[in-house]
């Protein structure tokens, strides 16, 4: 991701309140006001212009599932979280999922 000046001469602070509309752009939505269409436009060139994948942008910016869950256990045993859960984007943004629906003899590493 580009840190440095973009190239569409925008300041930090700009970008910054465009950014509360990144999820907005992944996840369509048929009632937005022509202001949010808008700034969605804006962020979206802004992103085009930066070569900014903004798949790969929501994932980095969103915290890993091993900072967020700090203990868990499965079958009366604690594991390391990091390998029972796994980042899903969802209609809310990146979520840590637990797959419920794994066999019943199915044992998780740590």
């Amino acid at each position: 991701m580009n840190t440095g000046n973009n190239k569409l001469n925008h300041s930090v602070n700009e970008i910054a309140d465009l950014f509360a509309y990144l999820g907005e752009l992944y996840f369509t939505s048929e009632n937005r006001s022509t202001v949010e269409s808008q700034k969605l436009l804006q962020l979206e060139k802004i992103l085009k212009t930066n070569q900014i994948n903004l798949k790969k942008l929501l994932r980095q910016l969103s915290p890993a599932c091993k900072d967020i869950v700090q203990k868990c256990k499965w079958k009366e045993e604690e594991k390391i979280c990091d390998t029972m859960f796994e980042k899903i984007i969802t209609s809310e943004g990146h979520c840590c999922s637990f797959n419920y629906f794994a066999p019943r003899n199915h044992t998780f590493g740590g």
